[in-house]
């Protein structure tokens, strides 16, 4: 191959991959991608994970703080809530459901230097299913349930989340993504 061409190959893929780790997201876990003397590509990987598939990080558990680069996330309680939620407002129904009804209770700390927009994690079972809050038990909570709530900086909030799974559901963790290009952290509820 032409070593003009090779070398210009080497650069594309470097700006290409620092664009992609520098444009909006965490760039944890990312390849840095630079030119070796000659002018050939190489690309930098994890020594200790396989090629093909990123390493799984280990599951934390209730009462640890997981850090990100601008927020802090501690789930502080997690209780399977049975098949109906009682509503103590005259003018809510109480919600059923054939499955269970899962609470989970987490403190966010914005450790970041501008305003974080809460993202709502999802419930994953070990058959890999996600789950999404009940939007059912969303007028038993109210205000708990920090539905498009923000934190300004060196400030937390805790937020109550309820979610519906299926009576079959086992293993369940909390999928912990700060931001949309991140990785998602799995804290145990079990």
């Amino acid at each position: 191959m032409n070593r003009k061409l090779v070398q210009g190959l080497g650069m594309f893929v470097l700006t290409i991959t620092m664009t992609a780790a520098t444009c909006g997201g965490s760039d944890k876990g990312a390849t840095i991608s630079t030119a070796v003397p000659g002018g050939a590509p190489a690309v930098d990987a994890p020594a200790d994970a396989p090629a093909d598939k990123p390493a799984e990080p280990a599951a934390a558990k209730i009462g640890d703080a997981v850090a990100f680069d601008d927020t802090t996330w501690t789930v502080t309680a997690a209780e399977n809530k049975g098949q109906k939620l009682e509503s103590d407002n005259q003018f809510i129904k109480s919600p059923e459901t054939t499955g269970a009804f899962w609470q989970v209770e987490v403190k966010v700390a914005n450790t970041g230097s501008d305003a974080y927009m809460i993202q709502k994690p999802k419930v994953v079972d070990d058959k890999g299913r996600e789950f999404d809050t009940s939007s059912d038990a969303l007028m038993i909570l109210g205000d708990k349930a920090c539905l498009l709530e923000s934190i300004n900086p060196g400030l937390e909030k805790s937020c109550t989340w309820i979610y519906e799974v299926p009576a079959d559901a086992a293993g369940l963790g909390l999928a912990i993504k700060p931001g949309l290009l991140d990785k998602p952290t799995m804290v145990g509820l079990q």
